[in-house]
């Protein structure tokens, strides 16, 4: 398979070489800078079943689901409005 993308080496600069850890990054944990700027700036988009769940729960875990959401504050995204 020489026409295969994976078959094709690039050379790359020493600042772009990659590592064992980046080319499987997403087998390692995040890091503690990871998590922080996934809290600080991350973005929460509920889709149409985040919303419709709220018809389908009980007066009290709708509550709670609402106000968990309103914890995340600006973060929480409507997917649709953008808002």
């Amino acid at each position: 398979m020489p026409d295969s993308p994976r078959a094709k080496k690039t050379s790359k600069t020493s600042a772009e070489k990659s590592t064992f850890r980046t080319e499987f990054a997403g087998y390692y944990p995040p890091t503690d800078d990871d998590l922080r700027h996934f809290v600080t700036e991350g973005l929460v988009v509920l889709d149409t079943n985040a919303v419709l769940d709220l018809y389908r729960f009980t007066d009290t875990t709708r509550e709670e689901y609402l106000a968990a959401l309103a914890l995340l504050g600006p973060a929480a995204l409507d997917s649709k409005s953008g808002r």
